[in-house]
Order: C-alpha cells, then sequence, then structure tokens
C-alpha cells in the first residue's frame, strides 16, 4: 500500500525512496533524497531560468543525497565543524537541482498533513538541503517536511532572506500559506546597484535582482507598499547572532564614532569591547531588518510572531569561547528535533526546549498560530506592545527587543550622520 511502500508514482515518474527510524520512538519515516525540480541547469541552460523537469523511464533511486551546487566544499565542512555537525559531504556539481523528502510512514494519501518547504543557509553561495534531517519533525509532528494544500515556506539566514523575498514576489501568490524567516529577511545586507559591473567592483554578494517580473521593487519599497503576501510570519533571530561565525563587514567611517560611543562607553576591557563588538554587528546586520520586517508586516495586518533564541547548547561548551552566547543558526538543531539525533542532547531541559519549538513550529505550519496545548502562549507582534517570545529553557514573553539600540540605528544615527553631511557642506560653502 502507499503508506507502506517507499516506491512513489510521480507526474514525471516513478521513485524509490528508503523508511528510516526515529531515534526515541517507534515511529517511521519515509525519505525521499534528490528528487528533481528542474532540468538540470548545464548546456544551454547554464544560468537561464530553471525549466520544468522531464519525464525519467523506470524507477529512480532516491536513497542517497544529490549533489550540492558549485562551491568551495571545504566552507561546509568548516562551518560543520564549528556548529559540531557531522555532516557527509555529497559531491559538487552544475546539475543540482534536487529536494529531499520526509513524511511519516503512517501517513494515508488522503491526509492532509502540513508541509514544511524549507531553504538552507549559506549566503546564497554556499551550502545544501543534506546538511538537514527532516525525519524526526516528521516523525514527532506529522508533517512532511521538502528540502529544498498546507505549505509553509520557512529558512534559516539566506534561507529566510530567500522565503522572505518569495512573500514579496507577485510570481509567488498562491504557492504557499504560510513564512517563517529564522535569521534573515529581504531587507538584509541591502545594497542597491543599477548595474553588474556595479556588483563586480565592489564586491558584493549577489541577491535577488529587481527585474520587473520576480520583484517589481526594491524589498522595502515593497514593504512600505504593504505589496506583501497577507499570510502568517513567523521570524526572529539569536541572542548573539554573530558572536563566533563573524563576517567581514565594513561600515561608512562617519558612523563609527557615533556607534563606538553608544556601544563601548561603558567598556572596561578588551573583553568588554569584544562583546561590545560582535552586539553591534548583530544589531546592525540582522537585529534591526528582522524587527523592521516585523513592524512592516504588522502594519500590512498580516499576523507576526517575533522571537529571540537565547540558549546556548551545551553541546558547545568545549568547542566555542565561553563568551559566545545562541549563536548564529543555534536555532535550527532546535527546530529540526537535535534532541534525537544521537550525542547532541546534553541536559534533559534541552530536550524539553527542542520539543516545545519542534511543537512551536509545527502548530504554525498546520494553523497559522504557533500556540497549542501545553505550550505558554505567544502573542502577535504589532507596533504598540512589541511582543516577542524568548527562546530559553524557560520561554518568556518580552516586549521591545532591543529597543533602544534599534532607535538608535533606524533614527539617531541617520539624524546624526545627516547633521554631520550638512555641518561639512557648511563649512566649505
Amino acid at each position: 500500500t502507499w503508506f507502506t511502500d517507499p516506491v512513489l508514482s510521480l507526474k514525471n515518474g516513478r521513485i524509490r525512496g528508503e523508511v528510516v527510524t526515529v531515534k526515541g520512538t517507534d515511529r517511521r519515516v519515509k525519505q525521499y533524497l534528490g528528487i528533481p525540480f528542474a532540468q538540470p541547469p548545464v548546456g544551454p541552460l547554464r544560468l537561464a531560468a530553471p525549466q520544468e523537469a522531464q519525464p525519467w523511464d523506470g524507477e529512480r533511486d532516491c536513497t542517497t543525497q544529490p549533489p550540492m551546487c558549485i562551491q568551495d566544499p571545504q566552507i561546509v565542512v568548516n562551518v560543520s565543524k564549528t556548529m559540531s555537525m557531522h555532516f557527509d559531504t555529497p559531491d559538487i556539481s552544475e546539475d543540482c537541482l534536487y529536494l529531499n523528502v520526509y513524511t511519516p510512514e503512517g501517513a494515508a494519501q488522503e491526509d492532509r498533513l502540513p508541509v514544511l518547504f524549507w531553504i538552507h543557509g549559506g549566503g546564497l553561495t554556499v551550502g545544501a538541503g543534506s546538511q538537514y534531517d527532516g525525519s524526526s519533525l516528521a516523525a514527532y509532528e506529522n508533517m512532511v517536511i521538502i528540502l529544498q494544500l498546507f505549505v509553509t515556506i520557512a529558512g534559516e539566514s539566506a534561507g529566510g532572506i530567500s522565503a522572505s523575498i518569495l512573500t514579496l514576489s507577485p510570481l509567488a501568490k498562491g504557492l504557499f500559506q504560510k513564512a517563517i524567516f529564522q535569521s534573515g529577511v529581504a531587507t538584509l545586507g541591502k545594497q542597491l546597484v543599477p548595474h553588474y559591473d556595479t556588483c563586480v567592483q565592489i564586491q558584493i554578494y549577489l541577491g535577488a535582482v529587481v527585474d520587473g517580473v520576480f520583484l517589481t521593487d526594491s524589498a522595502e519599497e515593497l514593504l512600505k507598499k504593504k505589496e506583501v503576501m497577507k499570510i502568517p510570519v513567523i521570524l526572529g533571530i539569536t541572542n548573539h547572532e554573530f558572536g563566533w561565525i563573524l563576517p567581514q563587514v565594513t561600515h561608512a567611517s562617519s558612523a563609527n564614532s557615533l556607534i563606538a560611543n553608544e556601544y563601548l562607553r561603558d567598556a572596561q576591557s578588551p573583553e568588554d569591547v569584544r562583546d561590545r563588538f560582535t552586539e553591534v554587528i548583530g544589531d546592525l546586520l540582522m537585529t534591526v531588518p528582522v524587527v523592521g520586517v516585523a513592524g512592516y508586516l504588522s502594519d500590512a495586518a498580516v499576523p507576526v510572531y517575533l522571537y529571540e533564541f537565547a540558549y546556548r547548547a551545551e553541546l558547545f561548551k568545549d568547542t566555542r569561547p565561553s563568551f559566545v552566547k545562541a549563536d548564529h543558526a543555534d536555532d535550527v538543531g532546535f527546530v529540526f528535533g537535535a534532541c534525537f539525533w544521537n550525542g547532541n542532547i546534553k541536559v534533559i531541559e534541552e530536550e524539553t526546549l527542542c520539543r516545545n519549538m519542534m511543537s512551536y513550529w509545527a502548530n504554525f505550519a498546520r494553523t497559522g498560530s504557533p500556540n497549542g496545548p501545553g505550550l505558554l502562549s505567544w502573542p502577535q507582534f504589532d507596533r504598540q506592545q512589541q511582543a516577542y517570545m524568548e527562546l530559553d529553557l524557560t520561554q518568556t514573553v518580552k516586549h521591545k527587543l532591543r529597543s533602544h539600540r534599534v532607535h538608535l540605528i533606524t533614527t539617531t544615527l541617520p539624524q546624526k550622520l545627516q547633521e554631520l553631511a550638512a555641518a561639512g557642506k557648511k563649512a566649505t560653502d
């Protein structure tokens, strides 16, 4: 029967997956690895828009991980080690347009299970869906996990940026009904330049292009005009976004002293300076864009749930300096069920946090609200109260996430820079 046989008939042909077990439960999961969602982007299709996958003959083996897109695989290995992840690196290839699917074995064909479509992170330049195992979430929360009806699009870092951008595209309307942005939104790290040559000269990461088709305007302008899908959204950050995996960033020299005065004025030691430096990077590049998008979505009457992940896992006790708190991407393992991966959970309280986060995310995928039995009620975000959920061993509802810092960066700093520019112009007149 359909729910026990790992062979499926799809529109383009038959695929064979495999049944896997999940630690701590007798539930089993069917996984299908490497299902093509488009034609290989090679030859005349290189750098072209993806074309619909072509049918195949016979039964396609979907029991091994597909190749990663062209990248430096050592970067993925290094990041995985930093995050204490055990990850077998697949081959790299231009032929990489595949997705992985995890589904509960006992599901009947007519069941309407919620679907979580996950987009991996990696700065839009590295990473792969094979870095994530969706079997625990599928088994414990009775969901279908598609790593890139009731479809929730979700992602972390570059995956969060991608998911956020899709909610602004007219081409994506109707494809999903909910969205989750973890440590990444459409306005993050925006640099608008009119020509490709300029991108090369200033060496910025290539992101979404305002082409008049996929995106009709910049993300900021679309959000201001409320031209965004009116679907429920969860979005949030960790409390030490750049504590350990630090990006290389530059800031306008005239802003440096203003930022330093705010963040470093109470620093008493080199350690204080280090801690303040990681705070300013996290606030500039992550907190402000995420809180800003939450505000825009609330203005557009979108149900918004904001969070800050604040727990440093015991797993990292011996692999990271003690000053690092909840770093970039530390929340992902708790969402995907790291409590059921051998060796990833060190204390029983972490398992409770993991189960609660899985439940919040799964409830949201089912109903559009993260709330459910046995969970602390998570209020919606609005401009007035600015409520958010602090996700720690004990969950807590708080308000106005780093509001003083957000006001400094979004209001005080631009005003002072304008004053400096005006004073400089006056001096040269």
